[in-house]
């Protein structure tokens, strides 16, 4: 019997249809989380994340680094991760209980950039991601996020794992291996909210994330 991941993954691959409203909501999100990253990029937390991995930011790199710079597709996911959750005034996603685009988004961008996929392809890339966070998150919220998990951190890397996975070509097989890699990293504990820890979340969510889809490559 498939796995959840499995199914999960199947399903992403089995070509589904979303509705042109479903395409407009998520180019809302997509065009709200760019936003978030701008207002984001000089933050503590954001700053902090840079002056770490200022050795990977420089003028050459697969993708752009929010502020100034371009970096590896991870490093560049970890820091505009980090920026697009910094003021919390990111998306909410009510199935997954996470703050859904502040991963997903940050993630798919580099992966984007880095592969020059097409702007349509980010979008199925999102909603995959979109859907895959939305079936894990009702799988094991609301007691998950009860007991102390940051399902953003959590949910967020596994759910956009597939959305990654998705963009980089990979089959039904490589999505849920890049999902269960994902679930070996998947971390954030709700005792560091209010702390610069809480955006840092966001931003290891979508690096685990692309480093979870070239792990399954």
């Amino acid at each position: 019997m498939p796995s959840a991941i499995e199914r999960i993954a199947a399903w992403s691959r089995s070509g589904p249809v979303f509705s042109p409203l479903a395409r407009l909501r998520a180019q809302h999100a997509i065009t709200d989380t760019v936003a978030c990253m701008l207002a984001g990029a000089s933050d503590q937390a954001t700053q902090a994340v840079r002056a770490a991995f200022a050795a990977g930011i420089g003028p050459q790199g697969a993708a752009a680094v929010v502020g100034e710079g371009r970096a590896s597709e991870a490093i560049a996911a970890l820091v505009n991760g980090t920026a697009a959750h910094a003021l919390d005034y990111d998306d909410n996603f009510r199935p997954g209980i996470t703050h859904a685009s502040a991963v997903l988004v940050p993630a798919l961008l580099a992966v984007a950039q880095g592969r020059e996929a097409s702007g349509r392809a980010f979008v199925d890339a999102y909603l995959v991601g979109l859907e895959a966070q939305a079936a894990v998150g009702r799988g094991i919220n609301p007691a998950h996020y009860t007991i102390g998990w940051h399902a953003t951190s959590t949910v967020g890397a596994i759910g956009t794992a597939a959305g990654t996975a998705w963009l980089m070509g990979l089959d039904a097989a490589g999505i849920a291996r890049a999902m269960s890699v994902a679930a070996s990293m998947a971390s954030g504990p709700k005792g560091q909210f209010g702390t610069p820890a809480k955006p840092l979340h966001a931003g290891l969510a979508a690096r685990n994330a692309v480093d979870a889809a070239a792990l399954a490559a």
